[in-house]
C-alpha cells in the first residue's frame, strides 16, 4: 500500500506535494517498513513490477486530488535499479498521459549514493526524465560522498537534506553549517531545497532564516493513507498558520 507525507512551502505553508512512500501489511494486522522488505524485493526480478505500481498508484492518486480541487504534485522513489530500465521513460510518459498529470506535478526522488553510483549506465534515463518535464530529486543529501563535479552536470532540480542533519541542528553547530551551506549551495545552483525530519517549531524557524524552501517531518504530518490525506487536505492543520506567521 501506498501512504503520503505531505510537503510545505515554508514561506506560506502552502501544501506543494506529497511523497508516495510504500508499505507492506501483514495478514496479521501488522506492517513492514521499507528497510524489511525492499532488500527482498530487490533481490529477485519484481523490482520494475513493483515500481511501476508505485508509479501507477501515486500518479492516479495525485489527479484524484487535482481533481477534487486540491493542487498537489506527488513524488516517488526509485531504486538505482530503475534506473537501468530502458522503458522507464516511456512508460512514465504513458501513465501521465493516461491519467492526465502534467509531467511537472511529478518528481522522482532516487538516494544520493543511488543517482552517483549510476550517473554513467543511467544518463539517458535521467537526461529523458528531465526532457519529459519530470522533476528529479537528490534524497538523502549529506548521506553519501558526492562530489561538486557530480552536482554540476547532474539535471537535478532539487535537493533533500537528510533527517540526520536537522534532527540535531539546533544542538551540534556542525550540522547546522552543513544544513546552512546545503541550501546556499542548492540555491547557487538554481534549485530547490527540501528539509526532511522537521519536528519542532524551534527547527522550522531555523530553516526559515537560513531560507529553505520545503519542509516535511512530523511537525507538518506523519505518512498517511489516502483517505486520511484527503482529509487533511481538506482541513488544514494548526501547524499551517504557524509557518505561515513566519512566512
Amino acid at each position: 500500500v501506498l501512504n503520503y507525507q505531505p510537503e510545505v512551502a515554508v514561506a506560506g505553508g502552502r501544501v506543494a506535494r506529497v511523497e508516495a512512500l510504500l508499505r507492506w501489511n501483514r495478514p496479521d494486522g501488522s506492517r513492514l517498513m521499507p528497510d524489511e522488505f525492499l532488500p527482498l524485493v530487490e533481490s529477485t526480478d519484481t523490482t520494475d513490477r513493483i515500481s511501476r505500481w508505485v508509479l501507477e498508484r501515486a500518479i492516479r492518486d495525485c489527479r484524484e486530488w487535482q481533481s477534487a480541487g486540491f493542487p498537489v504534485g506527488v513524488s516517488v522513489n526509485l531504486s538505482p535499479h530503475n534506473l537501468r530500465d530502458e522503458q522507464l521513460v516511456a512508460t512514465l510518459e504513458r501513465l501521465l498521459s493516461e491519467h492526465g498529470l502534467a509531467p511537472g506535478e511529478l518528481t522522482i526522488e532516487i538516494t544520493e549514493s543511488g543517482i552517483l553510483g549510476e550517473a554513467v549506465l543511467a544518463a539517458g534515463t535521467i537526461q529523458g526524465l528531465r526532457d519529459l518535464g519530470v522533476g528529479l530529486s537528490i534524497d538523502d543529501f549529506g548521506t553519501g560522498y558526492s562530489s561538486l563535479a557530480h552536482l554540476r552536470h547532474l539535471p537535478f532540480t532539487e535537493l533533500k537534506i537528510d533527517r540526520s542533519f536537522t534532527n540535531d541542528m539546533l544542538a551540534n553547530e556542525h550540522d547546522a553549517a552543513i544544513v546552512r551551506s546545503t541550501i546556499d549551495l542548492g540555491h547557487e545552483l538554481g534549485r530547490a531545497i527540501v528539509a526532511e525530519g522537521v519536528e519542532t517549531l524551534e527547527v522550522l524557524d531555523r530553516l526559515r532564516g537560513y531560507r529553505c524552501d520545503y519542509v516535511q517531518g512530523y511537525l507538518i504530518s506523519r505518512p498517511l493513507e489516502k483517505a486520511a490525506l484527503r482529509e487533511w487536505l481538506a482541513h488544514p492543520p494548526v501547524f499551517q498558520s504557524a509557518v505561515a506567521a513566519g512566512g
